[in-house]
């Protein structure tokens, strides 16, 4: 196989920023990185990382995963129309940028193609380990018009053929694989922050709505979703509890602004005597009325009487008409300290 100089292959982006077609971090609210999900961040501040082209191996023979190969499973498996129009884009995109690299033209219609293709192959080990993305928190911008690296940077990504980045938003929050980066066009992006906006902007909202009804199921979402919502009493000022609240929605207690929103929002729809119960445990956990003892289950101290091994099985067994004199006993219990 002819091997061929790419020592420039990999070119700063830092001048690209005009570019609509870029490698963006995709940060998921609901799903923990370390705490870097709370600032917007999918790596560590300055950190970079670098992937070359996936490539499989089988039998000793090297196949790289480039979107560019007709006899790679993925096309042959195509239905017979659309596998002659891949193989259409393929061969021609090929001859281009072949015979913009290194003056090979070849035509597209050639029976020999393959034999006369230099650098393109799909098991070119010299090429394709050097056409590496860096990615880290900043964007990294693609111009295909202009680059033909970039060019064949977005057939890599369209094609899978990195295993750090996701061929789309859609496909990154969809996926089972956890991605940090996806191939972004703009338009979806704008959509998805939106999006985001808008989930946020309705929290606001329903807080709003909830503190001009004056207050009382605030204050039990309060009790819920505060990591101190032990300290608000009956007696707190409603105007506090809004505030506090403001904050969570806002991602000022930890969690992410969305992260923070969406909990608030499922909160918010439940029945108030349901969020009673959340709220009752929680505190009576907290001021030990409820204690865990060695067997691995949850007891109401004063009485003994077993309540389940998690908070779901504990939110059960209150629920339920045969427990009423227990949940009755531990409601008093906790009220007596809100109403201190």
């Amino acid at each position: 196989m002819e091997k061929t100089n790419f020592s420039m292959i990999e070119q700063s982006n830092s001048l690209k920023s005009s570019s609509s077609i870029t490698i963006r971090p995709f940060s998921d609210p609901a799903s923990a990185n370390m705490g870097l999900e709370r600032y917007d961040l999918v790596v560590f501040d300055g950190i970079v990382q670098e992937e070359p082209v996936k490539c499989l191996e089988q039998n000793g023979v090297k196949r790289y995963i480039t979107g560019l190969n007709e006899y790679a499973p993925e096309v042959k498996s195509l239905p017979e129309k659309e596998r002659e129009e891949k193989i259409k884009f393929i061969r021609r995109t090929v001859s281009e940028i072949e015979r913009e690299l290194i003056s090979n033209n070849i035509d597209p219609e050639d029976p020999d193609f393959w034999n006369k293709v230099k650098i393109l192959k799909p098991d070119n080990t010299s090429f394709w380990e050097q056409l590496k993305i860096r990615v880290g928190n900043k964007p990294v911008y693609l111009s295909p018009e202009t680059d033909v690296y970039d060019r064949l940077k977005i057939i890599v990504l369209e094609n899978n053929g990195y295993s750090l980045v996701a061929k789309s938003l859609e496909a990154a929050k969809s996926s089972n694989k956890r991605y940090k980066f996806y191939l972004d066009r703009n338009e979806e992006t704008s959509i998805y922050k939106t999006e985001q906006k808008k989930i946020k902007n309705r929290a606001i909202a329903k807080l709003e709505a909830l503190y001009n009804k004056g207050g009382h199921k605030m204050f039990y979402i309060a009790k819920v979703i505060d990591p101190n919502g032990v300290q608000y009493k009956k007696t707190t000022s409603p105007s506090i509890i809004y505030d506090a609240l403001d904050d969570y929605i806002n991602g000022r207690m930890g969690e992410s602004a969305i992260q923070a929103s969406k909990r608030f929002l499922d909160l918010e729809k439940l029945e108030i005597k349901d969020l009673i119960v959340k709220a009752i445990i929680q505190d009576a956990s907290y001021y030990q009325f409820i204690v865990l003892r060695s067997d691995g289950r949850f007891y109401h101290k004063n009485t003994g009487t077993p309540l389940g091994k998690n908070t779901i099985e504990i939110t059960q067994n209150l629920e339920d008409p045969v427990n009423d004199s227990v949940f009755g006993t531990i409601k008093s219990e906790v009220e007596s300290r809100w109403n201190d």
